[in-house]
């Protein structure tokens, strides 16, 4: 993220409208889905974050993609019009977060040497649930050869290495 104290101002009161206006679940889903539309449209994003193109041209490249969402569509002319169209995808990814913070919807990344299992991950979800307090968790998976064994669980910026390549290493270190 760019501009992190900015990305997350924009989003904050984008949210905030949205609640007061009891739309909050419909203004995120659109701002979701454009910036699913950007991903898939680099063409596009490229346009909305070159300096060269003016801001009506940016806001007419968007135009099919947030047309009749009308959220979004006052969102992105707001944001274009100050001048800020570089943390668009920023921004909208702030929205993302914001919202989950205030449903308490916690992501967690599993690293695993070996595919889980659909029982595995339920009890990682609930232990998570367990550990954070969230009312939902949400599990990111991947797979890594490296870890030999035991799982890496990272929340945020906290990590907790149980696999056996991070106790090899750790006992590396001690004979170092």
């Amino acid at each position: 993220m760019k501009n992190i104290s900015l990305c997350t101002r924009y989003a904050k009161a984008y949210v905030d409208l949205a609640i007061e206006k009891g739309e909050l679940d419909e203004a995120v889903a659109q701002a979701k889905d454009l910036a699913a539309y950007l991903d898939k449209n680099p063409q596009v994003a490229e346009v909305v974050l070159s300096p060269l193109v003016s801001r009506e041209e940016k806001i007419e490249a968007l135009s099919s993609a947030v047309k009749g969402k009308k959220a979004v569509e006052n969102y992105v002319s707001l944001i274009i019009g100050k001048g800020r169209a570089e943390y668009l995808t920023d921004i909208l990814a702030a929205v993302d977060t914001l919202n989950d913070s205030i449903k308490n919807i916690c992501h967690v990344a599993v690293e695993t040497a070996v595919e889980l299992t659909a029982k595995q991950m339920s009890d990682i979800e609930k232990r998570m649930m367990t550990a954070t307090g969230a009312s939902q968790v949400v599990l990111h998976t991947t797979v890594d050869k490296n870890l030999l064994g035991g799982m890496k669980i990272t929340i945020d910026d906290r990590v907790w290495d149980g696999s056996i390549r991070g106790r090899l290493d750790e006992i590396k270190k001690k004979f170092q």
